[in-house]
């Protein structure tokens, strides 16, 4: 059984090849006479903004991982026609221009053509970015594949060098530390997937990734125990993000009232004002350290997902933390 619809992750560091490995891969199929699909490739790096400090509450963060979900639902799109979708990203003025150019240039590729292979090209070094496109294949009954092209550090920070837009060595060296390459065992998922050494020229390799890249099509993404399974792993991380985000929030007000309450007791030109709101500052860290340090989140905090819950909570904590102040003030 195969799909008319086929999305191919390529995925690797900056550096590693990818580009030039779909550059070969369009070339080859273009020769191919007896092929009768369209290969769209679709360059995250030629859609998504760049020099983004990746911190959760950077603008520019939000606005990348926004086009990266721009870019899938492009695709949709352009599959199945969903206006709806269309309609939300077009009528918004930060992505309208965004969506337009992402859906035309699909469209260049695609033209009427039934049958299409979408070759995302980024670096996809975290499971979840592969993840977030398994899912729509999986919505979909598409076909899925994923290629890791296989570098050495040392060979992609120096082919890395060589670019006239290169990307800082030590970006790329976090993005190695932190790489997740396929676990077929823990996550079957991701069983289609191939490894490439692009550092080996050999004709046999590469007639193997062809032949790979080309059954996409009947490479279909099911749901199986551990796509559900990653899935509630994904939400438990949301969860406990959101929690640390309202934590942090709470806080801050807490440390504020204390502030205020220590002012109405001392006035503000006390030189023990500084002091004491250096202090109060200090639970507030400390409380959110615990919080960010302990990947598994105590079951109290998850629990309070009513946020009045986790004010009384965390009111308690820092209440109790705050005794100390109140004998040494």
């Amino acid at each position: 059984m195969t799909s008319q619809t086929g999305l191919l992750v390529i995925y690797g560091l900056p550096g590693a090849g990818k580009t030039s490995f779909i550059n070969r891969l369009l070339s080859s199929m273009l020769n191919d006479v007896d092929k009768q699909f369209v290969a769209i490739p679709i360059c995250y790096d030629c859609i998504l903004p760049q020099q983004i400090h990746f911190q959760d509450d950077n603008p520019g963060y939000k606005m990348w991982k926004n086009i990266r979900q721009l870019i899938l639902d492009s695709i949709q799109h352009c599959e199945c026609v969903d206006n709806n979708t269309s309609l939300t990203w077009s009528s918004d003025p930060t992505y309208g221009q965004k969506w337009i150019d992402v859906v035309n240039m699909i469209q260049s590729y695609k033209k009427d053509s039934p049958r299409c292979l979408y070759i995302l090209d980024d670096n996809f070094y975290y499971r979840g970015m592969r993840y977030k496109v398994y899912q729509l294949a999986r919505k979909h009954s598409w076909g899925y594949g994923q290629v890791w092209i296989k570098c050495p550090l040392e060979i992609a920070l120096q082919r890395n060098s060589y670019r006239a837009n290169s990307i800082p060595q030590s970006t790329i060296t976090k993005m190695d530390a932190n790489f997740e390459i396929a676990n077929t065992d823990k996550f079957p998922w991701e069983n289609n997937n191939l490894i490439f050494d692009n550092t080996l020229e050999n004709l046999g390799n590469w007639k193997v990734a062809l032949d790979f890249a080309v059954n996409t099509f009947s490479m279909l993404a099911v749901s199986t125990s551990s796509t559900d399974e990653f899935q509630k792993e994904q939400d438990r991380l949301i969860c406990a993000t959101n929690i640390i985000h309202q934590a942090d929030h709470i806080l801050r007000k807490l440390v504020s009232q204390s502030i205020q309450q220590f002012v109405n007791k001392v006035g503000k030109s006390s030189s023990q004002l500084a002091v004491a709101s250096k202090k109060f500052n200090n639970i507030r860290k400390d409380i959110m350290a615990d919080l960010r340090h302990n990947t598994e989140l105590p079951s109290c905090y998850i629990e309070c997902t009513d946020n009045g819950q986790l004010l009384c909570l965390l009111n308690r904590i820092y209440e109790k933390k705050c005794l100390t102040i109140s004998l040494e003030l």
